[in-house]
């Protein structure tokens, strides 16, 4: 996970549900807008990646949806529906799945109306999200740091951050990053290859791979 600023709500969205109650009524009456709103946040605020795992998304529905990051149900926080800081992008938790494998494994709907105000780490609010989580460079998963062992805890169980196909998803994705880079044989000019690609947030996990390098950033 990483801290993501919002952007300025755009104005179709306002416009298009100010008389709305319900999510499911912009659905239905404003699909092509909904989508529009999606690529919004996709393409200014996340670089298509996932707000919570990273994983690389696409505007498709099969890949991603519209998150409430705290849930719109009835018994929780209806009001923030239409509230444009509670809404990002999740990856439907199908990012790495095989053929056939409709299982949702992560993120948003494993999520579902799971929220615990005290615990959760909200990517829009908690501006050092990095700091919470460190990753372990052999079994490629993501672990508590000291900062806050009870939030972190639960923002990797509660968004199953480290379910297998997420893990092995991140080992491969380094792997093939790692060979690209070996192939620069200058160091210096690998490391400065290596600190554009995670700067620009040109690669999937970009949070792991900035762990794994940060060196380049001090």
């Amino acid at each position: 996970m990483r801290t993501i600023i919002k952007r300025s709500i755009p104005l179709s969205f306002t416009n298009k549900t100010e008389a709305l109650v319900k999510w499911s009524e912009y659905h239905d009456c404003c699909f092509k807008h909904k989508q529009a709103l999606k690529r919004y946040m996709l393409s200014c605020e996340q670089n298509y990646l996932c707000i919570y795992c990273e994983s690389k998304v696409t505007l498709s529905n099969e890949s991603s949806h519209i998150e409430h990051i705290r849930p719109k149900a009835q018994d929780m926080y209806p009001e923030l529906t239409f509230e444009y800081t509670n809404l990002a992008v999740s990856c439907n938790g199908t990012c790495f799945n095989l053929i056939d494998d409709d299982s949702q494994y992560n993120c948003g709907h494993i999520k579902d109306n799971k929220y615990e105000e005290e615990k959760f780490i909200h990517p829009f609010e908690i501006l050092d999200i990095e700091e919470y989580f460190k990753y372990d460079f052999d079994d490629f998963k993501i672990y508590p740091t000291n900062k806050n062992i009870t939030k972190s805890d639960y923002m990797i169980n509660t968004l199953k951050l480290n379910s297998g196909r997420l893990v092995k998803a991140r080992e491969n994705t380094y792997k093939s990053f790692n060979k690209k880079m070996k192939k620069i044989k200058n160091t210096t000019k690998r490391k400065e290859v290596i600190k554009k690609h995670i700067d620009l947030v040109e690669i999937q996990f970009v949070s792991f791979f900035k762990d794994k390098y940060k060196n380049l950033f001090t």
